[in-house]
Parts: C-alpha cells; sequence; structure tokens
C-alpha cells in the first residue's frame, strides 16, 4: 500500500536488480490524462492488482474528432 502513490512516476519500480525497468505506467497515465481521463489501481498484496481507465468518450470526440462508437470501447474493456 506504501509504494501506490508512485507507482505512475517514470522509472519507480521495486525490483532490486532494475532488470526490465521501463516507463509503461508512467506512459499509460500520461496517454489517459492527454485524453482528460483518470486511472486508478486498487491492489492486495498475494492477489494482484485492478487498473480501472475512465475517459470521457463524448468530451474526445470533440477534442479529437475521433469518430469512436461506444460499443467498440465497451467490448475492449471486457
Amino acid at each position: 500500500p506504501e509504494i501506490l502513490p508512485r507507482i505512475f512516476e517514470p522509472f519507480f519500480t521495486t525490483k532490486e536488480n532494475w532488470e526490465g525497468v521501463g516507463l509503461g505506467l508512467a506512459i499509460t497515465h500520461r496517454i489517459v490524462e492527454d485524453h482528460k481521463g483518470r486511472i486508478a489501481v486498487a491492489s492486495k498484496v498475494g492477489e494482484g492488482s485492478t487498473f480501472t481507465i475512465i475517459i470521457d468518450i463524448d468530451e474526445n470526440k470533440k477534442l479529437k474528432g475521433v469518430k469512436i462508437k461506444e460499443e467498440e470501447i465497451k467490448a475492449h474493456l471486457v
């Protein structure tokens, strides 16, 4: 629980040898923010983590001119 506030920081890791350390969560966080969205995580030690991303589809259509069908988004979230 004490590391959760830091997981979206670039180069943050809990690995001791730093092998395979990337920018995955930091980049994901930035992409979600760029689309006026939110990303949250819930985690339990030994059980895993759940990431929730919320993006306002209608707002992004206005901002980017993107043509997205809501059912297409829902299909990818399953």
